[in-house]
């Protein structure tokens, strides 16, 4: 897990769709542990649920193996009843051995291609954010925001037969595949997210009427109701779940602020110019920023940096150049933030580590930059500064 989900923050969710109070930010907890143990969500077919491009996303927190044959779906939609290879138009499931599975079968039964992640793992009692993106070339896999494995995905068009989407399940014939798990925020989407937008949502909450949102499952107010207002409303089946304590405590969705400079930055070895951008609030004490760099070289480490004062020169050693000067700090180290093509923290405005740490005031003006390995030497995205209010 990265560091951010060893802080503490308050939910809150703006603009839902249907109402809820206080005290009703909730999960769904499936206890599938047996073979006759039954528990999910069923979404009646949609054609809005059937894309040639399209994202998954969810938090889960694994609490056993489930019922499968080595790994247990969080989300997809197969063929309920069948046998063989190849029986889901897409499917994202968990595995054991802290893994996590995708398939995507253009054509059910024919054609399909799937993949397990690498690193990070996805632990047993844990709340990890995951994702799965396709975008008619390629198949990703996203763990807490960074891109964890991609492979070659050139099928056909995808070809649906209006099945229904499951969450928590697949029923194939002989070989159920169900979830022991914490679920939530469960998310649709008619496009393949790109790095950027994934390392954003492993961090903050997002809008409700976020263009391009299919649906969403919350479980909030401890029902399936696709809490976007667009009709996709889930079934629980069975009696194997119940309702528990929210996985996902985001803050309220992050909104882009701050201005950049030494733009553009030197380009890397993957040919693109290194880009940080700010999302979430300028008030100090809302304690709400999120620093993301995109357009780096796949596989890459990085660190952020941070000052009350900019500059511009270039290290030795370096092809790009750092864009801050006087007292600078450092964040994380290169295990926590994980490897490019985009990196994401968020920063705790209380101690920002200059030295000594210093906690961010209303006025304050900061500046803020990423430096990453660039193949056998390293690079700097361009800056970004903002005042504090």
């Amino acid at each position: 897990m990265m560091q951010v989900r060893s802080l503490t923050f308050a939910l809150a969710l703006v603009a839902l769709a249907s109402p809820q109070a206080a005290g009703q930010d909730r999960a769904l907890v499936l206890e599938n542990q047996m073979p006759t143990e039954v528990g999910y969500v069923r979404v009646p077919a949609a054609q809005t649920l059937e894309w040639q491009a399209f994202t998954l996303e969810a938090w889960i927190t694994p609490t056993g193996p489930g019922v499968g044959s080595g790994r247990s779906t969080i989300a997809g939609m197969g063929v309920e009843g069948g046998s063989g290879p190849w029986l889901s138009s897409y499917q994202l499931a968990w595995q054991p051995n802290g893994l996590l599975y995708a398939q995507v079968s253009p054509t059910l039964g024919a054609v399909g291609v799937e993949t397990t992640s690498l690193l990070p793992f996805v632990p047993a009692g844990a709340a990890t954010y995951v994702a799965l993106t396709y975008d008619g070339s390629e198949l990703r896999l996203y763990v807490e925001g960074q891109l964890s494995n991609q492979v070659p995905a050139p099928g056909p068009p995808m070809t649906y037969a209006d099945h229904d989407l499951l969450i928590g399940a697949s029923n194939f014939a002989g070989a159920p595949e169900r979830l022991h798990a914490i679920v939530d925020e469960v998310r649709f989407w008619n496009t393949a997210l790109g790095p950027g937008s994934i390392a954003v949502h492993a961090q903050c909450d997002v809008e409700i009427n976020a263009p391009n949102l299919v649906a969403r499952w919350s479980f909030d107010g401890e029902s399936a109701t696709d809490t976007t207002g667009h009709g996709l409303d889930g079934t629980l089946v069975g009696t194997a779940w119940s309702f528990g304590s929210d996985q996902a405590p985001l803050p309220p969705p992050c909104s882009p602020f701050g201005g950049n400079y030494c733009t553009p930055a030197v380009p890397n070895s993957s040919g693109l110019s290194g880009t940080i951008s700010a999302y979430g609030s300028p008030v100090a004490g809302a304690n709400d920023l999120v620093l993301v760099a995109e357009q780096l070289p796949p596989g890459e480490f990085g660190y952020f940096l941070g000052s009350m004062t900019d500059g511009f020169f270039q290290p030795p050693g370096s092809n790009g150049n750092i864009c801050l000067s006087g007292n600078i700090g450092r964040f994380n180290a290169p295990a926590d933030i994980g490897p490019g093509p985009a990196l994401s923290i968020r920063v705790d405005l209380s101690s920002i580590p200059v030295n000594p740490p210093t906690a961010g005031a209303p006025g304050d003006v900061w500046f803020f930059q990423c430096w990453y390995r660039d193949g056998a030497t390293s690079n700097f995205t361009d800056g970004i500064a903002m005042t504090l209010q």
